[in-house]
């Protein structure tokens, strides 16, 4: 039985993470999952399924739904629903790749994607066919995630190599 393969897709903060596999899996129809990349002065979801944009980070002065916050930045509750609806869909009726953009410190500590991140991995790993997650990773937190969720061995490849591997 083939397994799904699970890629880390690591780099810097800033790096092109987010912008290269947007230009990679932008509009190809057997990818599915969310890219958040910066439009205009916030973070938005992108789902690459549909294609449509959803609101996912506010600023301070526009706090009028729940949300949660790190550092600077905050995010809408409705955006991780977002998100975690996608990852329920996928394990309903999967494509051959789906991206998680992005696992960070949110996360690190249980909050953000999680908890529905660590069932949806627990789910994906039994899938029975030949698919790829590609879970996005700034560099500095590979080791934290590879430990929070107990990847042995696995593969990170760097933004440009993201099309070597798929």
């Amino acid at each position: 039985m083939k397994m799904a393969e699970f890629l880390i897709l690591s780099g810097p903060i800033r790096s092109g993470k987010t912008s290269n596999l947007m230009s990679t899996f932008g509009n190809r129809q057997e990818v599915s999952g969310f890219l958040t990349p910066d439009l205009g002065e916030k973070r938005v979801i992108f789902d690459l399924k549909t294609s449509t944009y959803h609101n996912f980070e506010t600023i301070e002065n526009e706090l009028n739904q729940p949300f949660v916050s790190i550092g600077k930045f905050y995010f809408l509750n409705s955006g991780f629903e977002i998100c975690k609806q996608l990852m329920s869909d996928y394990l309903n009726c999967p494509t051959p790749v789906f991206v998680i953009d992005e696992v960070g410190k949110l996360e690190m500590n249980g909050m953000g994607h999680e908890p529905n991140l660590s069932e949806f991995l627990a789910s994906a790993n039994r899938l029975d066919q030949n698919y790829k997650i590609i879970i996005v990773v700034r560099d500095t937190l590979v080791l934290d995630f590879c430990l929070r969720y107990s990847f042995l061995n696995p593969t990170v490849v760097s933004a440009s190599d993201v099309l070597v591997v798929i």
